[in-house]
């Protein structure tokens, strides 16, 4: 009795999935981004990534840059040359930062998914009741642009990025 006591309120919360609003404008309705001279353009997407009842906080060259719920995409212009990224997720999700570096061109466009999969691996008897085991994997995918494009369409509505951050 006590499993189902403490999964039910876990399962709620999980299944509810932290979602873009249904009232942010879609891919299609955001004008292109196109890149600005000495600029490149990078998109940042999540169709689906678990945990999914956590958004993870993008950063660029330590700056936060978004946080991007369930089926949410941003974009933003990035100087050329080498940045540095970090998309982190809350300490709760049990999930891990991501961290890695991407060389950047002038007038060119690139895309980044954030992906990943949370799975229960066990459970164990505990002081404090059941304990349950995940293991959780955080990544990042670099799409081709025609699959990018293609993903977005169908999936993502537009989270503002934080203006002040690049």
């Amino acid at each position: 009795m006590r499993l189902s006591i403490v999964a039910s309120p876990i399962a709620a919360l999980v299944l509810s999935a932290c979602a873009a609003p249904s009232t942010a404008p879609t891919y299609s309705q955001v004008p292109a981004a196109e890149p600005r001279e000495g600029m490149a353009v990078l998109y940042v997407y999540r169709e689906y990534a678990e945990p999914t009842a956590w958004s993870p906080t993008i950063s660029i060259d330590g700056k936060e840059f978004v946080s991007l719920p369930q089926q949410g995409f941003s974009w933003v212009y990035v100087s050329p040359g080498k940045r540095t990224f970090l998309s982190k997720w809350s300490f709760l999700s049990g999930s891990p930062p991501v961290e890695f570096s991407a060389e950047f061109v002038a007038g060119t466009r690139y895309f980044f998914e954030i992906t990943g999969t949370s799975r229960l691996t066990g459970t164990s008897s505990g002081g404090a009741g059941l304990n349950m085991h995940f293991t959780t994997i955080a990544q990042i995918n670099s799409p081709k642009e025609r699959e990018a494009v293609r993903q977005l369409e169908k999936c993502c509505r537009f989270i503002s990025p934080n203006a002040s951050a690049l």
